[in-house]
């Protein structure tokens, strides 16, 4: 099962219940997270799919200037949650440098990219957003634990 079906799956356990009971607060922050990441999981992938084949740089430039933007965000956004304790603290801060680290390592080797083929830019954006997206989880996970 894809990441996202794992989601939209919780989502909709979690507002089933809500249409026949209140939830609590946990389930409200965790509904509130899966709507998130569903939407980013959504908009990275239409990033991916909308990649041009092209080895032309000023079309690839304009395209990763907007999935640039996109994942440069991420780090920054909802940096809200569970109360964190000293160990969790460390942990967010940690997932936090290594999403960091992997964006700006991504951004570096586009920064001066040339596509040796059509198909490069595609496929290198589509490894770049993978791992970005593995780190995410992550990171967004050492502040709202989403349901197994």
């Amino acid at each position: 099962m894809k990441l996202i079906d794992k989601y939209i799956s919780n989502k909709k356990a979690l507002e089933e219940k809500m249409a026949t009971t209140q939830l609590d607060i946990q389930q409200v922050v965790e509904l509130q997270e899966l709507n998130y990441r569903i939407n980013v999981l959504d908009t990275v992938k239409t990033l991916c799919v909308t990649a041009p084949v092209s080895k032309d740089g000023k079309v690839l430039s304009h395209h990763y200037a907007l999935a640039s933007a996109y994942i440069r965000f991420l780090p920054k956004e909802r940096q809200f949650g569970n109360k964190a304790d000293d160990e969790l603290k460390n942990k967010r801060e940690t997932a936090n440098e290594a999403l960091q680290r992997v964006i700006e390592d991504g951004c570096k080797r586009f920064s001066s990219f040339k596509a040796e083929t059509e198909d490069t830019y595609k496929k290198l954006l589509n490894e770049f957003v993978s791992n970005v997206l593995t780190i995410w989880v992550q990171y967004r996970n050492t502040y709202v634990k989403v349901g197994d």
